[in-house]
């Protein structure tokens, strides 16, 4: 292991990770064209811009880009600036920090904290921690994915509603919980949790 990557997992060490789905020369990594693989670009071929003001990272990048063991700092910020990490700004800083797009994109998408797509307007987190589990989290769960049409860790095709499954939302007293937006939502069954998503999507409709 390198240098670098001791650095970021310490740096990480309370992030829920996920599954690794990009390691460095994966031939199955996304590509911005279709034709040439995250993992396969060297700086010879043109990179896709999706239209992301790259200017917005230039602050973040200078100040972090000679700091060994910056990367998830960068991500955690650049985040921060555009609400989740588009593909173009990910090959940007691996451009500018000398490294490849695919150990870029295997730190994005090994951590349950980065998003590769953008947020819906209302966050809906579902939690499957034990309480929950037990109390029928997994019914509310395939309710809510049927009633909005995606599975978790995804945005609804409107912008709507981005749905999450969470280990736990500290609220095991109100079991089975749903958040939305920071609100919990105790004691709940599917009809009930769908009952507050359609309430949210008709206070918009009536806005």
């Amino acid at each position: 292991m390198r240098d670098n990557d001791r650095t970021e997992a310490k740096q990480t060490a309370n992030a829920e990770p996920k599954a690794l789905v990009a390691q460095e020369g994966s031939t199955a990594l996304a590509a911005h064209d279709g034709s040439t693989p995250l993992a396969a670009h060297d700086g010879s071929t043109p990179l896709v811009v999706q239209g992301s003001d790259l200017s917005l990272a230039a602050p973040i990048l200078d100040r972090y880009a000679s700091t060994p063991g910056s990367l998830i700092t960068i991500l955690q910020e650049l985040q921060d600036v555009y609400g989740y990490l588009p593909e173009d700004v990910l090959y940007h800083v691996a451009d500018r920090l000398g490294i490849s797009p695919a150990h870029v994109l295997g730190v994005a998408t090994f951590y349950a904290q980065f998003r590769l797509t953008p947020m819906g307007r209302h966050l809906v987190m579902v939690c499957k921690g034990t309480a929950c589990h037990v109390n029928g989290s997994d019914r509310i769960s395939a309710t809510v994915e049927e009633y909005l049409g995606i599975s978790g860790g995804q945005t609804t095709a409107d912008g709507m509603f981005t749905l999450e499954n969470v280990s736990c939302l500290g609220c095991c007293s109100l079991a089975p919980v749903m958040m939305v937006d920071g609100e919990a939502h105790g004691r709940l069954d599917g009809r009930a949790a769908v009952r507050v998503l359609e309430e949210i999507r008709a206070a918009e409709e009536d806005a």
